[in-house]
């Protein structure tokens, strides 16, 4: 089976779409397929794992292209192209894959129906992965989003007969998680160590405001800090940790031994709420994007982790504040660990793998 992902990654895009599809592709790669990406916005730092995990990698044109032309949207403006003209590029380079194309599994927020009907000929089949409850014209939609409405917010705006993978069961997490989720229990609700990580851009500085947060909540506390792949603030914040103990900074680090490590954690409701989940461990985001909304909200309801709404009306004093409320609240801190753990299994990655290479099988 040879399936083709369309994903970018670029500091307005973040990373988040490029890592879960890395997840599974590794995944796929382990069943047997083979798998190539198809990427227009790909910075220098993700170029060697593509050899390294034995993936195939085309980039996209960007030559004469740097802006769509009166951009519908600010997805589409990152894109870089017209939806029309990247569903061109990509149809002229399908047909010359080897083997030919089963699957294209499509995560970018600028593409959409009318974009996959373009390239359904040049493909068997198509995966949208997507979040914000738009038309698709695909035969499997994965949203792995707590859902209000389950299926329903679906019915009429994909194809009848797709099948829809709904829910955090669908969650697209790498295995590592998933094996260090079996030896855990959920946390005590002690409060001693501060995971710190706002996804790959956080060009608001929220990591330095709930930095300093933390050492205002605690001089003693044990921060790990994790400034993301685009993080435009790098040179204040080693300037404010430089000579503070028990404060460490990590580049590319295993994020799976810091989240082990750590009894809360402080960032957004990204990507990395499934991780944070998975592993028990509870959580104060900021909304920083229109699409983290709805999961905030969500994971917020469920009580599994805490939500202090849009970045911008979050102020160190508000950060302080609920570190103060946490620090004498150790129940609340084990619940939202317990309840994260009960609401994912991390058996996510390998439910969609098996779905797409048994669907094939069907297909055949």
């Amino acid at each position: 089976m040879h399936i083709c992902f369309r994903v970018d990654a670029s500091k307005e895009i973040g990373t988040g779409h490029l890592m879960r599809c890395f997840t599974l592709a590794e995944a796929l790669i382990e069943r047997g397929a083979r798998v190539t990406f198809l990427c227009r916005h790909l910075p220098e730092e993700f170029h060697g794992r593509f050899q390294t995990l034995k993936m195939d990698c085309v980039i996209l044109n960007l030559e004469g292209n740097s802006q769509a032309k009166n951009p519908s949207n600010q997805y589409t403006q990152w894109l870089g192209v017209p939806p029309e003209v990247d569903a061109i590029d990509v149809a002229s380079v399908l047909p010359d894959l080897v083997p030919p194309v089963d699957w294209v599994v499509v995560d970018h927020y600028a593409l959409d129906a009318e974009w996959e009907i373009q390239i359904r000929p040049f493909c068997k089949q198509l995966m949208a992965i997507d979040d914000l409850h738009r038309p698709h014209a695909c035969e499997i939609l994965l949203d792995q989003n707590l859902q209000e409405g389950g299926k329903n917010l679906y019915n009429k705006i994909v194809p009848e007969g797709s099948l829809a993978l709904l829910g955090p069961a669908y969650a697209l997490l790498r295995p590592q998680f998933l094996e260090a989720r079996q030896k855990l229990s959920p946390k005590n609700g002690s409060l001693d160590r501060i995971l710190v990580f706002f996804g790959g851009t956080d060009s608001s500085n929220n990591t330095l405001k709930a930095v300093k947060a933390a050492r205002t909540f605690n001089r003693d506390i044990a921060l790990d800090i994790v400034p993301g792949v685009f993080y435009p603030y790098r040179d204040e914040l080693n300037s404010f940790c430089a000579d503070l103990e028990s404060v460490t900074i990590h580049d590319g680090p295993d994020m799976t031994q810091l989240m082990q490590a750590a009894d809360l954690a402080l960032g957004s409701p990204g990507s990395t709420t499934w991780e944070r989940m998975v592993l028990g461990l509870p959580a104060v985001v900021v909304i920083s994007a229109d699409n983290q909304d709805a999961v905030a909200k969500q994971a917020h309801n469920q009580g599994t982790l805490i939500n202090l709404g849009d970045e911008k009306n979050v102020s160190e004093e508000d950060w302080v504040e609920i570190l103060n409320n946490l620090s004498t609240n150790p129940t609340l801190l084990s619940e939202m660990s317990e309840k994260g753990m009960k609401l994912l299994d991390g058996q996510g990655t390998r439910r969609v793998a098996e779905i797409l290479m048994l669907t094939k099988s069907a297909s055949s």
